[in-house]
């Protein structure tokens, strides 16, 4: 009938307009949200999202998009709030989780940073950027082994075009040198923002310590005290306190060692016991176990090898000792500290070259960590396939096993 068809092209024209008002009011504002955000243009984001969070003030994405133009105009506490207001169940939590850990990073807040950008990999185990970002945090706090660790995540989960930068994130976590007056000022600056960040304190009071006698190395102690009685896992504390007892007080330092968490003990664990072994006990057989052990992961550690090389010395076993003394040699000889400056300083117009890298993979062998040094002997074949040194060092290492044996091949 008349009435149908004029009620159908009433629900027709009612439904279209629906349509395109939801595109004018939403969608179209949202994508062209999202062009400027790739761009970089946060103020036409601002303008673009303003009304759309006004009649949707909790949308995800929306939320996610003007928390980053806020950030980026530096007005941090309302980037804060519009990235909070992202739900956990949403596809974007993982990235504003991201971009909060990355702000508070540029804010000196360390123990938050690490937090939420923990809380990034817990939603997007394969985010690479939330693993730079914790990597770069870890470098600045001298948890180098933790730098490490996410550094070989990023390279066993880049695509392959993508793998020679994170090898050569893995590069800085292992060797890159931050100067010291600037480390203490930005430790300085994470601990006064927050007393209980266990990590700054247990990197800030070394840097205490090893300065000149009086107030800051009291200071020192103090603090690292302190973060111990507040937090006993802690084992940065831990491993920092035992360090200053081995120089002043060997009871002490037996105590600290005796109370190590079970489940943390790690290199520097070996190195603390293996230390009071050889310095304070007279036991070099103890103290050669625990160094070895070390050695076993951290084949590039020259301050361990001379230590299992005196231990081995006065066991009589003068060949071995022998032997740890040149690879020692040979260790600080590839790292020195102007070569590795210069590589990394080389490393943005060299990284895609078939030389810089091959000399990493050449490093890294010398070293004795040869997993790194296949991956770096490929990424030169990757450039130049018919590159026969790097052929060659693929061949060389294929058999061997991920880190040199303590006594050699």
């Amino acid at each position: 009938s008349r009435t149908w068809c004029t009620a159908a092209l009433a629900a027709v024209f009612v439904s279209a307009a629906a349509i395109a008002y939801w595109l004018w009011t939403g969608w179209l504002p949202l994508h062209r949200a999202r062009a400027a955000a790739t761009a970089g243009r946060w103020s036409q984001v601002e303008r673009l999202l303003g009304p759309l969070l006004e009649r949707q003030p909790r949308h995800a994405e929306a939320n996610l998009l003007m928390g980053r133009a806020q950030l980026a105009a530096l007005r941090w506490e309302r980037g804060f709030e519009h990235l909070r207001l992202v739900p956990a169940s949403s596809a974007q939590f993982a990235e504003a989780c991201y971009h909060q850990g990355a702000a508070w990073l540029h804010l000196d807040r360390g123990a938050q940073a690490e937090k939420k950008l923990l809380e990034c990999l817990a939603a997007d185990p394969r985010s690479l950027a939330a693993r730079d970002q914790l990597a770069e945090l870890y470098l600045w706090e001298d948890r180098r082994r933790e730098a490490r660790r996410r550094a070989w995540e990023m390279v066993e989960r880049a695509p392959p075009e993508h793998r020679a930068q994170a090898l050569e994130r893995l590069f800085r976590a292992d060797f890159a040198e931050i100067p010291a007056d600037e480390r203490m000022a930005r430790l300085m600056r994470f601990a006064a923002q927050n007393a209980h960040d266990g990590d700054a304190v247990a990197a800030l009071a070394p840097l205490y310590y090893s300065g000149p006698e009086g107030t800051r190395h009291d200071h020192a102690v103090s603090m690292l005290r302190e973060c111990l009685e507040r937090q006993p896992e802690h084992v940065g504390c831990r491993a920092a306190l035992v360090d200053i007892a081995l120089q002043e007080d060997a009871v002490e330092a037996r105590r600290l060692l005796d109370d190590w968490p079970p489940e943390g003990k790690d290199e520097r664990y070996y190195i603390a016991l293996g230390t009071l072994a050889q310095q304070h006990d007279g036991d070099p057989a103890t103290a050669e176990r625990c160094f070895r052990r070390v050695l076993e992961s951290e084949p590039e550690n020259s301050r361990v090898r001379y230590r299992l090389a005196v231990c081995l010395r006065l066991l009589g076993r003068t060949d071995q000792a022998d032997y740890q003394l040149r690879q020692r040699s040979q260790v600080e000889q590839a790292v020195r500290a102007e070569r590795v400056r210069e590589l990394i300083e080389r490393s943005s117009e060299g990284l895609g070259t078939v030389s810089y890298r091959h000399e990493l993979g050449e490093l890294y062998e010398s070293l004795g960590r040869f997993k790194e040094a296949r991956y770096w002997y490929a990424e030169a074949l990757r450039a130049a396939p018919e590159h026969r040194p790097s052929a060659e060092g693929l061949q060389r290492l294929a058999t061997q096993p991920d880190v040199r044996p303590v006594d050699g091949p």
